[in-house]
């Protein structure tokens, strides 16, 4: 992912006012390591409840960006799996999260959800080293890297498809 700067990306957010946009709260954009990151993900400091996630396609070179809503935590303690990432390290970091769809749809109430890692560590998860029940050839490895970046690219993708109304 190139590195963004704080008009972009605000400008980037397809189902969030003016006002919201103005009032999100940005990471510290110096502190990314922008060459190891499939997209940006960070929880708004002052309100925990809402998160960012802003994806530069690498087909269109487009820059979408959603804000999203932390469902309550359920009781007690559940795993799941990030339906981004798909990893299977890491079940104990995933939420349930919704994002208004834009236009009329959003207007009216309309959402979308998805489980996604709480602290957005995607990109970090898919470059993991596989293990052996993953990938038993060391030779695959690089494969297996590449396709699950690919596939990472394809869920956001489609994120930002039906956050628009698509099917």
């Amino acid at each position: 992912m190139r590195a963004l700067n704080e008009q972009e990306i605000r400008g980037s957010l397809l189902n969030g006012s003016k006002h919201e946009m103005a009032q999100a709260s940005l990471p510290d954009l110096s502190a990314v390591a922008w060459e190891r990151e499939i997209y940006l993900g960070w929880t708004d400091a002052k309100r925990p409840q809402e998160s960012y996630v802003v994806f530069e396609d690498p087909e269109s070179g487009e820059l979408l960006g959603a804000i999203l809503r932390a469902a309550p935590a359920p009781a007690g303690r559940r795993k799941m799996m990030c339906s981004w990432c798909q990893d299977i390290t890491e079940l104990d970091n995933v939420a349930f999260v919704s994002a208004k769809r834009t236009g009329a749809a959003g207007r009216s109430g309309s959402t979308i959800g998805t489980s996604l890692c709480r602290d957005f560590s995607c990109s970090k998860n898919v470059r993991r080293l596989p293990s052996i029940s993953e990938v038993s050839d060391p030779a695959e490895q690089e494969w297996w890297t590449q396709r699950r970046i690919a596939d990472l690219q394809q869920k956001i993708r489609g994120f930002f498809v039906q956050l628009r109304g698509g099917a």
